[in-house]
C-alpha cells in the first residue's frame, strides 16, 4: 500500500531519479561484467589491470569529492549533467579501437568507469541529497526503498543482457570477444545519453535554495525548540569542513568503519570474480550475468 501511495504522490523530479539510477546501474552492471576480460584481451598484464582498477577508483574519488562537496554551488542538476557527459566522453574512448593503456585509464577515471559494478562517481550523493528535499517526510523511507531497489534491478539488469549479448554476438554472429567487448561500451555511452536527456528534465526544486534553509530554521522554531545547543548543531558552519563539530566527529567515526569495509572489499570486486570464473572454470558470459544477479540480490537481503 505505501509503494503503490508513493509511486502516485512522488513528484516527476523523482521519477526522473529512479530512471536515473536504474539506467546508472545498468550500465555500470553491464560494463563490470567485460571490463578485465575487455582489459586483458587489449593484452595488458593481470598486474597493470590491478593497477588500473586501483588509479581509477582514486581519480573518481578525486572527482567525485570535488563535484559532490561544491554540488550546491555548481547546482545539483549540473553535477549529474557533467557527470552523464563524462560517462559518454568514456564510452566512446573505450569502444574507439584505441588500445593505449594511459588514454583507457584516463578516460575510465573521468568517465567514472566502475571498476566493482557498484555505484561511483558523484551521481549517489547529490541524487540522495535532492530526494531528502523533494520527499515528503512521511513517505521518504519509501522512495529511498524504491530508489535502492531499481539501483539493484538495474545492476542484474545490466549484467544478464550483458551476458546474453556477448555470448550471441560471439557465438552466433561470429563476432571476435574483442569487437563484442567494445560493442558494450557502446550500449554504455546510449545508455550515458538517455540519462543526459533525462537530467536536462529536472527541475530548479532539485537546487539548494535561501528558502530551503530558511525552512530548516522555521521547522526548528515551530517544534518549539528552545535547545541552543541543537540549533547551532543544525545551522552552524564554523569548522573548515562547513560541517558542525558534533556533525564532524561523528562523520570521522563512520568513515574509518566504511574505509575498512571497502579496504576488504577491494581484494576482491566483482571484476576479479568474473574474471576468475571465466578463467578458472571457463563460465560462458551468460552464465556470468546469472550468477552475478543472483550475488546482487542475496547481497542486497
Amino acid at each position: 500500500v505505501h509503494i503503490v501511495e508513493t509511486l502516485q504522490s512522488s513528484s516527476s523530479d523523482i521519477r526522473i531519479l529512479w530512471a536515473s539510477v536504474f539506467i546508472r546501474l545498468t550500465s555500470y552492471g553491464a560494463t563490470n561484467q567485460i571490463l578485465t576480460l575487455y582489459l586483458k584481451s587489449l593484452n595488458i598484464s593481470e598486474s597493470n589491470i590491478g593497477l588500473f582498477m586501483t588509479l581509477s577508483l582514486l581519480g573518481d574519488s578525486a572527482i567525485s569529492y570535488n563535484l559532490t562537496w561544491y554540488g550546491d554551488k555548481i547546482g545539483r542538476k549540473n553535477v549529474m549533467i557533467i557527470g552523464t557527459l563524462l560517462m559518454m566522453i568514456s564510452g566512446i574512448i573505450f569502444a574507439s579501437p584505441i588500445d593505449n593503456f594511459i588514454i583507457l585509464l584516463f578516460a575510465a577515471i573521468v568517465g567514472v568507469i566502475s571498476p566493482s559494478g557498484d555505484e561511483t562517481g558523484p551521481f549517489k550523493s547529490v541524487e540522495e541529497a535532492s530526494i531528502a528535499q523533494l520527499a515528503p517526510l512521511d513517505l521518504r523511507p519509501e522512495v529511498y526503498a524504491i530508489h535502492g531497489l531499481l539501483s539493484t534491478m538495474g545492476s542484474a539488469f545490466g549484467s544478464i543482457v550483458t551476458g546474453f549479448m556477448i555470448d550471441y554476438l560471439n557465438r552466433k554472429q561470429g563476432w571476435q570477444l574483442l569487437t563484442c567487448y567494445k560493442s558494450v561500451f557502446v550500449g554504455y555511452t546510449l545508455l550515458a545519453f538517455t540519462k543526459f536527456i533525462l537530467m536536462l528534465y529536472l527541475s530548479e526544486n532539485c537546487e539548494v535554495t535561501y528558502r530551503s534553509t530558511h525552512c530548516l530554521e522555521q521547522d526548528i522554531q515551530e517544534r518549539n525548540t528552545s535547545n541552543d545547543e541543537m540549533r547551532q548543531d543544525i545551522l552552524n558552519t564554523s569548522t573548515w569542513t562547513g560541517l558542525s563539530h558534533q556533525t564532524q566527529n561523528i562523520l570521522s567515526k563512520l568513515l574509518v568503519i566504511f574505509m575498512i569495509d571497502s579496504f576488504g572489499y577491494g581484494f576482491m570486486t566483482s571484476a576479479w570474480v568474473v574474471y576468475y570464473f571465466k578463467v578458472s572454470f571457463g563460465v560462458t558470459a551468460f552464465v556470468l550475468g546469472i550468477l552475478y544477479s543472483i550475488y546482487l540480490y542475496f547481497n542486497d537481503i
